[in-house]
Parts: C-alpha cells; sequence; structure tokens
C-alpha cells in the first residue's frame, strides 16, 4: 500500500471513530479501538482492554442527549494521525480545545502511544485524553 493510500486509510478511520461519537454508537466506536487499548483521562488511573474501556465508553454515551465536536483538522503521516477538536458546548457548558495524536495499527486500528497534547477551556485545564495500546 502506497504511503498516500495509509494516510488516507487512517485518516477515514479516526473520522469514522468521532463520527461514532457525534451518532452516540459505542459499537462502532469501539471498532475503531485495538483489542489491547488503554485510555487515559487524568487524573483517573488508566483503563485497559475494550471491554473494559467499551464500558466507559458506552457509559459517556448513554448519558449524552448529543456530543457535538467540530474537527478543525486531521492529518497524517503513516500510521500517525493528528487532530484537532474543538467542544464547543453551550451557555455555560464547557468549552475546549485539544489536538490528539492517534497511532493505528495495520488494522486500522487506533494502537500505540501518542500523547495528548493540550486542552484548556474556561476556568483552566480539563481532563487529558489519551488513547495507546497496551502493548507499546
Amino acid at each position: 500500500m502506497a504511503q498516500d493510500e495509509i494516510v488516507e486509510r487512517n485518516v477515514f478511520k479516526v473520522r469514522v471513530f468521532i463520527d461514532a461519537w457525534r451518532a452516540i454508537d459505542p459499537d462502532v466506536a469501539m471498532a475503531c479501538l485495538s483489542d489491547d487499548i488503554v485510555y487515559i483521562n487524568q487524573p483517573l488511573e488508566p483503563v485497559v482492554g475494550q471491554q473494559n474501556v467499551r464500558k466507559i465508553v458506552a457509559g459517556i454515551m448513554q448519558l449524552s442527549h448529543r456530543v457535538h465536536w467540530e474537527l478543525r483538522n486531521c492529518f497524517g503521516r503513516g500510521n500517525t494521525v493528528v487532530t484537532e477538536i474543538t467542544h464547543p458546548g453551550a451557555g455555560t457548558a464547557a468549552r475546549a480545545w485539544y489536538s490528539e495524536g492517534a497511532q493505528l495499527d495495520d488494522a486500522d486500528r487506533r494502537a500505540g502511544p501518542r500523547p495528548w497534547a493540550g486542552c484548556r477551556g474556561r476556568g483552566g485545564a480539563y481532563p487529558q485524553w489519551s488513547w495507546r495500546s497496551a502493548s507499546h
């Protein structure tokens, strides 16, 4: 597969993951993640594995009337994809931005360490998010 095709495939997969949140569809979101996914939302302890992360993702989605992320930028190089996302909020709701990197494996699922780059909102910093594979 040519380099451009790899990047296109991986950017598409990240967009599918974001769209799954908009659709409040945990099945599609989880299909985008590796079996040994590690979900980190600091200051909480990391959550490891599809089954455990699914509980978190499905729980958040179940409590959500709507999830709206504005994807500002999405680009990649090889198996790394970087996103810039805004959570616009409404009224007194949280308004935040962050950029995140995702490392995708050959099965087109999120894997590999990519640190969270930054997130600030009204009143200070928000919890940090990072997705990585436990095997890395």
